[in-house]
């Protein structure tokens, strides 16, 4: 791991989990941008500084999602520096999206406070600042990526050496990272979101000359640890996938929660969206 150096950036919620930014100093790169907040700006300076790099000198910035926090450090980057991600996320920096959320939502059969809450959620990661930037195919990069589908609406996997650096896909004592998105071809909500979820992560377990995963938040992990994690999350999916497919069709988003999560974890209910919004849909 000498060639790749882990910078975990504090977001701006104290109680929000440190996000990882990989410096790849040889190549000159970055693996996501991180938060905005002084502090990480700071800190990714110093980091920078120690491998004689600046924020000028950079070759590049590779994203492998949308999601702000990692990012939303790009409002206090310099412009100049080249993105290489899915040039969809363009989207997500449109007037056009802001717009698509409140159609989509308004239109889910959700109660009004879920909808509330998932329309906060969505807007959220509004980043118009992405058109401050040049953007590249991730195609461009001389590394092995993998476009994948789960956590968002469009993940990107990147591979170099023996190192899998997963963004969200994979995070160690954390089962709702699988969170609804709108996608950026369709401007709807993913219908099927859960089941690329499942399917991004049983090809990453497939993956060859893989010794460590390099995930978006928390500790490096050994691939044969990554691998359990994984099988525990496509457990959990097909168990609860085949669950819903016994309940009746009458039932609310609501009362699904309340018979599939009975100890649901007190996060907000957008974070069980995806899973049952995908196999509800499936099961219409």
């Amino acid at each position: 791991m000498s060639n790749v150096i882990k910078i975990s950036l504090p977001q701006s919620n104290p109680h929000a989990p440190a996000v990882n930014v990989y410096l790849l100093p040889k190549q000159k790169f970055l693996i996501d941008a991180g938060p905005a907040n002084t502090k990480s700006l700071i800190l990714l300076k110093k980091v920078l500084s120690n491998y004689d790099l600046t924020l000028t000198n950079l070759n590049g910035i590779i994203l492998t999602h949308h999601h702000t926090d990692h990012i939303g450090l790009l409002k206090m980057l310099p412009h100049s520096i080249p993105l290489f991600c899915d040039k969809a996320i363009k989207y997500y920096g449109s007037k056009q999206y802001l717009n698509d959320i409140r159609n989509n939502v308004n239109n889910m059969q959700l109660s009004n406070t879920i909808k509330k809450e998932l329309i906060e959620h969505l807007s959220s990661r509004y980043c118009p600042y992405i058109n401050n930037y040049k953007i590249y195919p991730i195609s461009d990069i001389p590394f092995i990526v993998n476009s994948m589908c789960g956590h968002s609406s469009s993940d990107s996997v990147i591979h170099i050496q023996d190192m899998l650096f997963t963004g969200d896909l994979i995070l160690k004592g954390i089962y709702f990272n699988n969170l609804l998105d709108i996608n950026p071809k369709t401007k709807k909500i993913q219908k099927k979101q859960a089941f690329d979820f499942l399917e991004s992560l049983s090809k990453i377990k497939k993956m060859n000359n893989i010794n460590k995963i390099c995930p978006g938040h928390g500790t490096t992990l050994e691939f044969q640890k990554g691998v359990q994690i994984i099988n525990k999350n496509i457990k959990a999916l097909k168990k609860h996938h085949a669950q819903l497919l016994t309940l009746p069709s009458t039932l609310s988003y609501s009362e699904i929660k309340a018979i599939m999560f009975p100890k649901a974890l007190k996060v907000p209910d957008y974070f069980y969206l995806s899973e049952l919004y995908s196999f509800i849909k499936q099961k219409h």
